[in-house]
């Protein structure tokens, strides 16, 4: 029992510090800045297409001001109101716009979306970005959908909390749970739709529902602070509001690319496995020796499959290794996502193989940890192969410069 509950603990480390490095690696901090500019830029652009489409059903026609304010006392701690204000009549002055200045704030909207995609396609380890008509389709469809879903779930609730029962009975605990239960949504919504890469919904929704927790926890906290410490007043006076917004608006974005980040460290427990890593030339033997075994049998092998060629951590990271064997003309995917070889490897020499790969053949030590019989095979031909380049390049350097 104790030696369980010590390996969980030293897996929760390594979960966290894994989490913690590829949030610096990923620069989340330098993209939580671009982020807070292009929402700041795009912010009444994206509340005026919002509260358009919202406005655009009879059903929804008298929702768009109790969707404001659910927005604006959920998800914005202390200043909401004063902000509501001002966006509020930043948003009017939208249709006395030319249409150049329409088409600059449709221009905006889009672009904090490719802002997001290209913050999660970063932390998902995405090998491309989407075409530019396929990221249009699905930017106006996450600028369509979204303040329908705001309005399904304000009329939803509306409706439910209008029933006697509700009335007769007032819950404020199920109240106050809703805008939890609508960051859970969005925040899982999120990871899951904008990264070019499939995301398993389980991982996002973990990721979603830790980011949910800190984004109540900031919150109250950031509300707490303003109540008690009166810095930014004391500075900036009646001005106060927009750097604190801004601050705000930062802090959500960190919250959001820790979540994201939290989700991807799930979804590659692979690199979180201790011991001796696979250097990038045995992973390439060890995925065409299963591919190939594969083949033999009339089988194809599925990505969890490649993963669990071996217990031990990789070197090179597997979505790298996959575009290296894909591009070299090695492995191809089918539609269901199922890997087999491309070429005959059963002519190919090692010869050719370590020409085409760029790794350095591996030690013969390197095998000792897997104590398999195709592991003491490979540590015995790799140990001979050492023995000859040893004697093919025994000459001294001097003497081979000379």
């Amino acid at each position: 029992m104790r030696r369980k509950l010590t390996e969980k603990c030293e897996e929760s480390k390594r979960f966290i510090g894994f989490v913690i490095r590829h949030f610096f690696a990923d620069d989340c901090t330098y993209r939580a800045s671009a982020l807070t500019f292009t929402t700041l830029l795009a912010i009444v652009p994206l509340m005026s297409v919002g509260f358009a489409i919202l406005s655009s059903f009879p059903i929804f026609h008298d929702l768009s001001g109790s969707a404001q304010d659910f927005i604006f006392d959920n998800f914005v701690p202390s200043t909401g109101k004063v902000i509501q204000t001002y966006l509020q009549s930043f948003t009017n002055q939208v249709s006395k716009l030319s249409p150049t200045g329409v088409i600059f704030l449709f221009v905006a909207a889009l672009l904090v979306m490719y802002t997001i995609e290209s913050a999660m396609n970063t932390i998902w380890r995405a090998s491309k970005s989407r075409n530019s008509v396929s990221a249009f389709f699905l930017y106006w469809a996450i600028l369509s959908l979204a303040p329908i879903m705001l309005g399904l779930s304000l009329a939803i609730s509306s409706y439910i909390f209008s029933r006697p029962f509700f009335t007769t009975h007032p819950n404020t605990q199920l109240l106050n749970f809703i805008p939890f239960t609508c960051s859970i949504i969005g925040f899982t919504f999120l990871y899951v739709v904008v990264p070019n890469c499939k995301v398993r919904f389980y991982h996002a929704l973990t990721g979603g529902f830790v980011a949910a927790i800190l984004f109540e926890s900031a919150k109250h906290g950031f509300a707490f602070y303003l109540s008690r410490y009166n810095t930014y007043q004391l500075l900036y006076g009646a001005f106060a509001t927009i750097p604190i917004f801004f601050i705000w608006i930062y802090w959500v974005w960190l919250i959001t690319l820790i979540g994201a980040e939290i989700g991807y460290a799930l979804s590659v427990h692979y690199q979180r496995r201790s011991g001796l890593a696979v250097d990038g030339f045995t992973h390439a033997l060890l995925w065409l020796n299963l591919l190939w075994k594969a083949q033999k049998s009339g089988n194809q092998v599925s990505f969890d499959n490649l993963i669990d060629a071996t217990q031990r951590p990789y070197a090179v990271d597997v979505g790298k290794m996959l575009a290296l064997l894909t591009q070299l003309e090695l492995i191809h995917t089918n539609k269901k996502g199922h890997f087999t070889l491309r070429r005959d490897i059963d002519e190919m020499t090692l010869y050719e193989l370590a020409n085409l790969l760029p790794y350095a053949l591996p030690q013969p030590s390197i095998f000792i940890a897997d104590n398999t019989s195709t592991a003491s095979h490979w540590q015995k031909q790799f140990a001979a192969i050492d023995t000859q380049l040893k004697d093919v390049l025994g000459c001294r350097l001097q003497s081979f410069l000379s």
